[in-house]
């Protein structure tokens, strides 16, 4: 049986970890309505991939989210926005590793 505590701990690492992956689904929607918005496209989805080649040049992560992400900004909009926002294992884990976290930045400038 487990003592109070670690099931504390548990039921905290969970609430964090939603509290993360809701973050990183609003980042996966902004970046979605990006790659959608014709005057925006192109230079999102340079930047990202600029992203996705330093990861390959430098090995900063495994060569599938390499391969995952330039299937994915090579795709329309619509395809793009349904592998990024999808609820299954593979969108999930796809966000995990996101090359559009200067979104983040950008957004952050803009709220007060």
């Amino acid at each position: 049986m487990l003592d109070s505590s670690v099931l504390e701990k548990r039921s905290a690492a969970r609430a964090a970890k939603a509290v993360g992956d809701s973050a990183l689904l609003e980042l996966h929607l902004r970046a979605a309505k990006a790659l959608a918005d014709a005057a925006a496209a192109p230079a999102v989805r340079a930047q990202a991939m600029a992203v996705v080649q330093r990861w390959a040049d430098n090995q900063l992560c495994d060569m599938a989210y390499v391969h995952a992400w330039r299937r994915v900004l090579a795709m329309e909009p619509g395809r793009s926005a349904a592998a990024m926002l999808g609820t299954d294992a593979a969108a999930v884990a796809l966000r995990q590793n996101t090359p559009f976290g200067f979104l983040m930045a950008s957004a952050a400038a803009v709220e007060p």
